[in-house]
């Protein structure tokens, strides 16, 4: 996979980094000076000057920007820190630099960086947050404008700007705004524990179940129906796809995109569990719902396709979506025609497509060719991978493609599990499933 290159500061002669398990000694130290960055035009000089004022220490180095100081201060926090502009297609973007922890990515301009004290500092920037409830639904927090961070705690407060409503690009009123930060302020930043999908603070979830509206957000029990519904991983789910993993029936679009959510919240955690020099040997997948190329339709033209495409991955709007600078594969779970299940795995590095059928059933070229164009592999060879068997009978397609997504997770992190003696194991699949969709809200 193809990744940024790291700003790493030049160091003045006579100095040396310190190994990384002094990083806290040399972070308190960093953190207590004061520094002022301006430039000239043969050099940027940087001034660190300690909070007693007795000494002053000039660096003459074209290198020690503030996107290196910025740079610096992740590093010693072991943040994940991305130079956008490096890249010839990103120069134009109105952000340079990213910041990436867990379920969060914060783009800024690093030239806007002042420190505030010992901990935080003051920065502009676009911040993409997901938050989650119990079942692991998220609630997708923008936010626009001037920051302050505490890097060690990876907490950016929203200090003035825009919000955006929910995962879109359609700003919030300012006055919601307000009254939000006033709420917050008085609640002393407490945080509830009922969010629901791209809601806007929802006070209920209606939902549909054999023509019947039900409004009942407290507790998801549906009145006058005799079933069970509740939100899991994103996802509506009831006892019926409960039902169909115990009798092993065909799997439904909510079972599978329930998958999908839960493996991007693992690689995620997984990720930013992992030191910094070792992430660069992740190489990294993201998989996409069932709900993105179905959306397609039947008659679609590439507009269509772009617009849905590019809604599903907002976040990645400040890098024009060059999401291979983030992954090194991208997996489709595919729909086809709504009786069958297929997967199509997209892989930069090797610069391949790979269809997964378990019934060799034909793809959908047109689909295929679509996806190449919205992730610019076009030239990329088609593989079809047989390696993983063929069902034997008439509901197993499904099970099939988890699989494929399972076992694809797992490659990212070679050293936390073993290969299988038997990849296809429907038994172990099931059971992964079930576990998944299992409702954790009290009852």
């Amino acid at each position: 996979m193809k990744e940024m290159n790291i700003f790493r500061p030049r160091i003045p002669s006579g100095h040396q980094l310190r190994p990384i398990n002094e990083s806290k000694q040399l972070k308190n130290q960093f953190y207590n000076q004061r520094t002022t960055v301006y430039s000239t035009k043969n050099k940027e000089d940087v001034y660190i000057q300690s909070n007693k004022g007795k000494q002053k220490q000039e660096y003459n180095q074209g290198s020690q920007t503030k996107q290196q100081i910025l740079n610096r201060l992740c590093d010693l926090e072991q943040l994940t820190f991305r130079n956008i502009k490096e890249q010839e297609k990103l120069k134009q973007q109105k952000y340079d630099s990213l910041i990436l922890s867990k379920n969060q990515l914060f783009y800024c301009k690093s030239e806007s960086y002042e420190k505030i004290d010992d901990k935080r500092i003051k920065i502009q920037g676009k911040r993409y947050l997901t938050e989650l409830d119990i079942n692991f639904n998220p609630r997708y927090l923008i936010q626009e404008g001037k920051f302050s961070a505490n890097l060690n705690t990876r907490d950016f407060k929203f200090e003035e700007g825009n919000e955006y409503l929910g995962k879109s690009n359609q700003i919030k009123p300012q006055e919601k705004i307000e009254n939000q930060l006033q709420q917050q302020s008085e609640q002393n930043k407490t945080k509830t524990s009922q969010f629901r999908a791209q809601s806007l603070a929802p006070s209920r979830i209606i939902i549909r179940e054999q023509g019947i509206i039900v409004n009942n957000y407290r507790n998801l029990q549906i009145k006058r129906v005799n079933k069970k519904v509740w939100c899991k991983y994103n996802q509506q789910i009831n006892e019926r796809d409960e039902t169909i993993l115990k009798s092993k029936n065909w799997l439904t679009s909510s079972i599978i995109d329930s998958f999908v959510f839960y493996l991007n919240l693992e690689s995620e955690n997984q990720y930013f569990k992992t030191s910094l020099d070792k992430q660069e040997d992740i190489k990294r997948i993201l998989f996409l719902p069932t709900t993105l190329t179905t959306c397609f339709g039947k008659s679609y033209d590439f507009k269509k396709a772009q617009d849905l495409f590019q809604q599903e991955l907002l976040q990645f709007q400040e890098m024009n979506f060059e999401i291979k600078n983030f992954y090194t594969k991208v997996g489709f779970p595919i729909n086809k025609n709504n009786y069958h299940w297929q997967f199509i795995l997209f892989d930069y590095e090797k610069n391949t497509v790979e269809l997964f059928d378990s019934s060799k059933y034909l793809f959908d070229q047109n689909l295929i060719k679509t996806l190449q164009k919205l992730l610019n592999l076009e030239n990329a060879q088609v593989i079809e991978n047989t390696d993983f068997g063929e069902q034997n009978n008439g509901y197993a397609c499904g099970y099939y493609v988890c699989t494929f997504m399972l076992y694809f997770y797992q490659l990212q992190f070679p050293s936390q599990f073993q290969c299988p003696q038997k990849i296809y194991d429907e038994e172990n699949i099931t059971k992964k499933l079930k576990e998944i969709i299992k409702n954790m809200e009290p009852q």
